[in-house]
């Protein structure tokens, strides 16, 4: 019996390719996850992660791994949410949960494959599909358990829909855009940046469709108010747990603390975080009993006072600096052995990631420089994560991994330079 035809996939089909393609994806996934990572320390940001997932699926609280199981806000709780869903569909322990992620992965290399396809064809989206299952970078943050991994899936299920949103207005893909920017929003702050941008470009384009204006006005309403009301529920979950106001996490502090020091901001360390710098905090806070909120409020004033008072420094070198180690141009080996060693990753697989980063970038820009991006339309949406990448890491500090949000759209324009991309109006932004 033909199996193919049992599931109703024709391995000769575009579907079916790709299909065979993400399976493939999921082997390299799951066999660095047994074999690298499984018998590793789970470093201390997916320690947390971890911890803050048994608590929401043993408990119902977001609430932290001590002994005192205090309700927290230390992270956002898109991905421990994720990991939680995991563990109620059965995948209970951490290796269990390597699993689950690597599915998660496989999913993100069929839908940057489903991605490609529909700007430039089909041998586009096999070549990024293809090129997307064997890209380190991705499936280093599957099994490092970080919230890269997440974050990659829904940027690409949320450019997706964005396309499906323009060719024809539907209010059933607008929740489903909506659902999707809410979780981006509630997982990183590169997410919320790249969340926002799409959600302005539907509202704009959204004016030209042909739709009728009911349609036009539910489907931005459901694209507005789907995020307002998820994040905005958070935010009044942490209003009424802490009595004042609080962002969607509070982890920021020892971003704003770690990154605005002079270590940072002088030597060879210029544009990324340094921990001493969060350890004076630290020292501060233990003079007496103080919880993770007035910790946050102390860090970011320290930080930014230092930051305002070197705004010259901050905008001519740190930026510029931080920026340029996201993208892998300064230190980027030595940047590579540090993350790895604060992330559980593979020094070796790292650097291998780093130099199939180049060559995607390399290829990328032969794609644009054929401006087959521009003549296709897409040029604005390949942007956004982009941009949103530049921004948030100008803001905070520079580290590659910062790069995810981008990352599969490198991978679409790479496999653009092997082919024409369609020219179709109809399904240009």
């Amino acid at each position: 019996m033909n199996t193919a035809r049992l599931w109703g996939v024709n391995r000769r089909s575009f579907r079916g390719r790709l299909a065979a393609i993400a399976l493939f994806g999921f082997i390299v996934r799951i066999t660095y996850a047994m074999v690298w990572v499984r018998h590793r320390p789970l470093a201390f940001d997916a320690s947390s992660y971890y911890e803050l997932s048994k608590g929401i699926t043993h408990h119902f609280r977001y609430e932290s791994s001590d002994r005192a199981h205090l309700l927290t806000a230390l992270f956002p709780p898109g991905y421990p949410a994720f990991l939680a869903l995991g563990r109620l569909l059965g995948f209970a322990t951490r290796t269990k949960l390597l699993w689950f992620v690597a599915a998660l992965g496989t999913a993100t290399v069929a839908m940057i494959g489903t991605l490609a396809k529909r700007i430039g064809g089909e041998t586009v989206g096999l070549t990024a599909a293809v090129l997307a299952a064997i890209y380190p970078n991705l499936w280093l943050a599957d099994g490092a358990m970080m919230t890269e991994s997440l974050t990659a899936a829904l940027v690409v299920g949320a450019l997706i829909v964005v396309i499906r949103l323009r060719t024809r207005l539907r209010v059933v893909d607008g929740c489903v855009l909506g659902a999707v920017l809410s979780w981006m929003c509630l997982t990183r702050t590169d997410g919320f940046l790249v969340a926002l941008a799409l959600a302005g470009l539907v509202i704009v384009r959204s004016a030209r469709s042909s739709a009728t204006r009911t349609t036009r006005i539910a489907t931005v309403a459901a694209v507005i108010l789907v995020p307002m009301l998820v994040v905005g529920g958070w935010q009044l979950r942490n209003q009424s747990e802490f009595h004042r106001f609080v962002p969607i996490a509070v982890n920021g502090w020892d971003v704003v603390a770690g990154a605005n020091c002079p270590s940072t901001y002088y030597g060879d360390r210029i544009g990324t975080w340094e921990l001493p710098c969060v350890k004076v905090v630290e020292a501060f806070m233990q003079h007496g009993f103080r919880g993770e909120i007035d910790q946050n409020e102390y860090a970011r004033k320290i930080g930014y006072r230092y930051a305002a008072g070197h705004l010259d420094r901050l905008a001519t070198v740190v930026a510029p600096a931080r920026i340029g180690r996201t993208l892998g141009v300064i230190q980027p080996l030595r940047e590579l052995e540090i993350e790895a060693f604060f992330e559980g990753r593979s020094v070796a697989w790292s650097k291998l990631g780093y130099g199939m980063y180049l060559v995607l970038v390399g290829a990328a820009i032969v794609a644009m420089l054929r401006r087959r991006i521009a003549l296709a339309g897409y040029g604005m949406l390949c942007a956004i994560p982009f941009v949103a990448v530049l921004v948030s890491t100008a803001f905070g500090y520079g580290n590659q991994r910062f790069r995810i949000p981008f990352e599969p759209v490198l991978i679409v324009l790479a496999a653009l330079s092997t082919g024409a991309v369609r020219k179709s109006s109809e399904d240009a932004l």
